[in-house]
This record gives structure tokens, sequence and C-alpha cells, in this order.
């Protein structure tokens, strides 16, 4: 992720412009494995509309929040 720069950041699913008014969502990159079919879509910035709408949206969330336990869990052991 590289953040959202106002009408220059795209929407991967949309391919239009996302505007910095708290209507996008943005995530780190999670996917290691370049063949995996949401691979293009990792790193990526929605607009929370289109991300809503999106087939693969559950998909895609089940396995960010599962990234991100994995995390908080090594973070836990390091303490």
């Amino acid at each position: 992720m590289d953040g959202i720069t106002s009408g220059e950041t795209l929407c991967l699913l949309c391919r239009r412009t996302i505007d910095c008014d708290g209507d996008a969502l943005s995530f780190v990159r999670f996917i290691s494995d370049p063949a995996d079919p949401l691979a293009p879509f990792d790193g990526a910035s929605f607009h929370k509309d289109c991300f809503a709408r999106w087939d693969r949206r559950e998909e895609y969330l089940s396995r960010y929040v599962a990234f991100a336990g994995s995390w908080k869990d090594k973070l836990k052991r390091e303490e």
C-alpha cells in the first residue's frame, strides 16, 4: 500500500480515480504468491462502494484478516 493520493490513485475495481473524501479503503500487501488470483489486488485501494459490491470481497477480507492475525500473534510472542 502506498496510500491514496487524491485524484491520482485508481480504484482497481472500477478504474476511476479516488478522492480523499473518506470514501476509500486501502490495504497493505499480504499476498506472497504472484500466481494467486487475488494478487492483482494485493496492496490495493478501492472506493468503499466498489469494494462492497465486489464478488471476491469476502474471500479477500477473510485472507486479509488471517494475515493481520498472524502478525498480531507474532508480535505478542515477541513481547
